[in-house]
């Protein structure tokens, strides 16, 4: 009786007990708008991610050759559509006039510039912080302009707990966007 007794109160204080929270994570980028008609309408025409950071879960970089995943801490939706949106949002906030829409947007609008990223390292250190490295290319529709870029963007953070860490995911996000927004500017004037 004693056995069974203890038995039903370790029971009872294992279901009481509560699992850990899960925490979800986006980015608060700027929304779409409609841009001035008859404007310059850039697509972001494709968005690609490593597969080892494009997952539900949060990935930080551990070691040089160790990253963990934390489970109870993750994004809201997929990681390669968040980006494809924040991008598109901060593109839409350095180019207010231009007209902005995502790849399955424009399916009847002549796009007069796309835009390609392959995203190769997008990687979160609690001890660095986050590093953004980019290849990207805007084409013009009819061909005749291209502009092929890299860039290697780090932003710091102060506390590098998981919300501080994907804030500074997204000032790179905005840094890149108003990187491409600057030659999307000039390759549009020429």
């Amino acid at each position: 009786m004693k056995r069974l007794s203890l038995l039903l109160l370790s029971m009872c204080i294992a279901g009481c007990s509560s699992a850990p929270r899960e925490q979800f994570y986006t980015f608060g980028a700027p929304s779409l708008a409609n841009g001035e008609a008859g404007s310059p309408l850039l697509v972001v025409a494709q968005v690609s991610l490593p597969e080892a950071v494009d997952r539900p879960q949060i990935v930080i970089r551990e070691a040089q050759n160790q990253v963990s995943l934390l489970e109870q801490q993750r994004w809201a939706s997929s990681l390669q559509n968040q980006l494809t949106q924040a991008l598109a949002g901060y593109l839409q906030a350095a180019l207010p006039q231009w007209q902005l829409a995502l790849r399955q947007q424009h399916a009847n609008r002549e796009a007069k510039w796309t835009l390609w990223l392959d995203v190769h390292n997008f990687e979160l250190s609690t001890k660095q912080g986050t590093r953004l490295e980019v290849s990207w290319s805007l084409r013009s529709s009819d061909g005749k302009q291209q502009h092929k870029a890299q860039a290697s963007i780090q932003q710091a953070c102060v506390s590098c707990d998981t919300a501080a860490l994907v804030a500074a995911q997204e000032k790179a996000i905005a840094q890149l966007a108003k990187e491409i927004s600057t030659a999307a500017l000039r390759l549009n004037a020429q």
